[in-house]
């Protein structure tokens, strides 16, 4: 859904010395969250720009849809896959996450997800009849958690020139803990030319500009 609106008081349009600035609303849902784009900008189709990275990325790194890249290549044996640039992009971003934060952030935990119960959307698994996320009832009590995994992060290699992703056995990925942030990332590269922009992915969000009189 897009709206638009003038806004004659804004200082943005003192900035840029015309009337056709309007503020642009664009709501939308993808990656299993609402999505709100709001833009200070002269010409339309911001927010419908925004939506069509959102849901190309969705099907570049879901591991929920069949057919994404991500699932292509969880499905692919061990060893060395080449892979789109847009999931070899992310997964450099993973890896990056992975190793600034010391492994706090790890892509490869796909297998412990699953086994936590976590194997389908959040709606789905929430609609289970009696089902206790096994985290509540595993760590009740219990000081630390052990790590059962024989391979992290640290396990994957990228190569950029051919987008070869390498992997060893047992290892397949999940992008869940990136996938929105870094797609607001890329939605304010997208509106960094335009005036005031607020991107809001259900938490995940990028404020550029100031409101003027507006609060």
């Amino acid at each position: 859904m897009t709206t638009t609106e003038p806004n004659a008081a804004s200082p943005a349009l003192a900035r840029h010395g015309t009337p056709d600035w309007t503020w642009q609303q664009h709501a939308f849902r993808a990656m299993n969250t609402g999505i709100a784009v709001a833009v200070y900008a002269r010409q339309a189709g911001h927010g419908e720009a925004v939506e069509t990275l959102f849901r190309r990325n969705e099907q570049c790194m879901s591991r929920f849809l069949p057919d994404s890249d991500l699932a292509l290549l969880n499905r692919e044996p061990a060893g060395s896959t080449c892979v789109s640039a847009g999931l070899f992009d992310a997964l450099e971003v993973a890896l990056w996450a992975a190793s600034i934060s010391g492994g706090l952030y790890d892509p490869t935990i796909l297998g412990d997800l699953e086994a936590a119960g976590y194997d389908r959307s959040f709606e789905y698994v929430a609609r289970r009849a009696g089902y206790q996320w096994p985290v509540a009832a595993e760590l009740a009590g219990t000081p630390h958690v052990t790590r059962r995994r024989t391979a992290d992060y640290t396990a994957v290699s990228l190569e950029r020139a051919t987008r070869q992703v390498s992997r060893p056995a047992g290892v397949r990925l999940d992008l869940g803990g990136m996938g929105k942030g870094w797609t607001v990332d890329g939605a304010a590269e997208l509106l960094s030319d335009e005036g005031q922009f607020l991107v809001n992915a259900g938490g995940d969000l990028y404020a550029h500009g100031q409101p003027g009189d507006e609060r």
